[in-house]
């Protein structure tokens, strides 16, 4: 059983990770990064936003960062421009292994998990837009 500790982090092993199902949860435009992008070059050539996902687990592990929209070679990209945060700290043998590795960890789980489809999608069903 997965308990929610004192100090609000869901602890866990890094193999009880690579069981969990992260879903989507939302994601949004970050107007702040998007109009200094804007002022700065006076056109706007990347899209800024952000994305949350959550667990199907309780108490529910949220997971979220900052990605950055580009075109390469005549195709949207997202990536990820920014450190994963999460309510969840992976433990081994000897106790935490602290926020750092946790990070490291979650972000090999969340960069191979196919985001970026589920994440334009989302943005695509908002404002009808398919490529």
């Amino acid at each position: 059983m997965i308990n929610l500790s004192d100090d609000g982090y869901v602890r866990l092993s890094s193999s009880l990770l690579q069981t969990r199902e992260f879903k989507h949860h939302f994601s949004g435009l970050d107007d702040e990064a998007n109009g200094l992008a804007k002022h700065q070059y006076e056109e706007l050539s990347e899209i800024y936003g952000y994305t949350e996902w959550v667990s199907s687990t309780n108490p529910i592990i949220s997971v979220g960062w900052d990605w950055r929209l580009t075109i390469i070679d005549r195709r949207i990209c997202y990536e990820r421009v920014s450190a994963i945060s999460s309510n969840l700290m992976l433990v081994g043998d000897n106790g935490d292994l602290g926020s750092k590795q946790t990070e490291i960890l979650l972000e090999g789980v969340m960069d191979t998990s196919g985001w970026q489809r589920v994440v334009e999608d989302y943005f695509s069903d908002i404002y009808h837009y398919k490529e």
